[in-house]
């Protein structure tokens, strides 16, 4: 079982930091935060978010956020998006244990 649960990230002043991992949904709390993210190939995404909104995150892993005030700390909530095995996946699990 996947247990993704939801986890709260703060920045300091002027911090810049990965998100996490995986697909997801990055609410800000507290404070501005610059989002620099992927939105598909090739396609680099700058956004200036404010308390409440959401943005969402294809490759947390590729995505960083950073306080926008150098004066000021912000407040994240990180959200995994739950996978679910589709056929496709268990088709592609199963392949890539047969192939091991």
């Amino acid at each position: 079982m996947n247990a993704q649960v939801s986890r709260i990230l703060s920045l300091s002043a002027g911090e810049a930091r990965r998100v996490g991992a995986g697909r997801g949904e990055l609410t800000v709390l507290r404070g501005r935060v610059w989002l620099t993210d992927k939105r598909g190939p090739g396609d680099d995404s700058d956004r200036v978010l404010v308390p409440g909104d959401t943005a969402c995150v294809a490759d947390a892993g590729a995505a960083v956020v950073e306080s926008w005030r150098r004066d000021e700390a912000a407040v994240l909530r990180w959200q995994p998006c739950v996978q679910r095995a589709g056929l496709a996946g268990i088709a592609g699990t199963f392949l890539a244990a047969l192939a091991r």
